[in-house]
């Protein structure tokens, strides 16, 4: 067996991983930083008629039931699907 090819490869299999393990880093550290979420992502959403027309509704947390229950009817309106009933 040739030692010195031996501890070549496992040095290049070193130095690859230690690359990897860089790259996974820096890209866990950069992601959130220049690109991070939108608080409205939480509780945006996206509804489809069966057609495949599609609108985006924002429906924060703390948005009372009668303004919550006006958007959504005014996005199936916009869909042309019935509002739900029963408000």
């Amino acid at each position: 067996m040739n030692w010195p090819e031996v501890v070549d490869g496992l040095l290049y299999i070193g130095s690859w991983m230690l690359g990897s393990m860089t790259v996974a880093i820096f890209c866990a550290w950069a992601i959130p930083r220049f690109f991070p979420a939108k608080p409205e992502d939480d509780y945006t959403y996206v509804l489809k008629n069966k057609n495949g027309k599609k609108t985006t509704v924002v429906l924060p947390p703390d948005l009372l039931e009668a303004e919550r229950q006006q958007i959504l009817d005014e996005a199936y309106r916009r869909l042309g699907i019935q509002p739900e009933s029963g408000h």
